[in-house]
């Protein structure tokens, strides 16, 4: 037979030849080299700007160094005018009981916490603690849920302290003073007692609130239903003073005849009943 020939197919121009393709791949990797030198060169600008802010921060240091040392020795020359000792400036570790505390005593142990060192006018705060209510209560230590209740269990008597205290420890010019703050769940009642001779300095916080009668409605009527009737002396070496009941967050029936006004207008912070103690003292 005869021979046919056949044309190749064609191709479009799709298929590159090898120098083409050699273009290319120099082209990218031109662009990747590029890119790779920008990179570069941000990083190095970077760093030159950090090394420029630390040696801001040295230079920073180094003048305000000389000045930090003569506070230092300023701090240290009137801790020893004061005679505070160091420790009062140390936070004290918290106690794990804290949470068990009812919410006045909570109160109060907080508040103390944040005045613990702290010099006004004459006393300082040297510690907060909480110990063991004296005389102690029958039974075992409360959950945190029953600690939090306002009151306790009806077949307490309504003279029943809660299991903990909170003790203040309080430096004065001329003595040193213990008060313990005791809780009562049936009359919800802060009483207020300080041993060792200090029972003169609580009735001296304020001349007008002797602790003589009970500070609210509530507990005269808790009291009323004891039998015999309970007295604000039963709480003995507590006293129920007004000022107490403020502390831990407690309303108290205002004896003025303006009213709870007046009676928020005169409530007293516990700086200021350290104040007070200390001008008594």
């Amino acid at each position: 037979g005869e021979l046919v020939d056949v044309p190749a197919p064609e191709t479009g121009g799709l298929v590159p030849d090898e120098k083409q393709l050699r273009l290319r791949r120099r082209a990218a990797e031109l662009r990747t080299r590029r890119e790779l030198h920008a990179q570069i060169g941000a990083l190095r600008e970077a760093v030159t700007a950090a090394r420029a802010r630390r040696a801001r921060l040295l230079d920073a240091d180094a003048a305000v160094r000389p000045e930090l040392v003569k506070l230092i020795g300023a701090a240290s020359s009137l801790e020893a005018y004061l005679s505070v000792p160091s420790v009062l400036c140390a936070a004290e570790p918290a106690d794990p009981r804290a949470h068990l505390l009812p919410p006045p005593l909570w109160s109060l142990y907080t508040e103390g916490a944040l005045l613990v060192g702290t010099p006004a006018l004459g006393s300082t705060l040297y510690s907060v603690s909480i110990a063991t209510s004296t005389p102690p209560v029958a039974g075992a230590m409360p959950t945190p849920h029953v600690a939090a209740a306002p009151a306790a269990p009806c077949d307490e008597p309504p003279d029943a302290r809660a299991p903990l205290s909170v003790r203040l420890h309080v430096l004065c010019a001329r003595r040193r003073l213990f008060i313990e703050f005791s809780y009562f769940p049936r009359l919800h009642v802060l009483g207020a007692a300080a041993p060792e001779g200090g029972a003169e300095l609580l009735r001296a916080v304020n001349v007008d609130d002797d602790g003589h009668t009970f500070p609210h409605g509530r507990a005269l009527l808790a009291a009323s239903r004891g039998s015999p009737v309970l007295s604000p002396e039963a709480l003995a070496p507590a006293v129920p003073f007004r000022w107490a009941q403020w502390l831990g967050g407690i309303a108290t029936d205002s004896p003025l005849p303006s009213g709870g006004c007046a009676e928020a207008a005169a409530r007293l912070s516990l700086a200021e009943v350290l104040q007070a103690i200390a001008s008594a003292s």
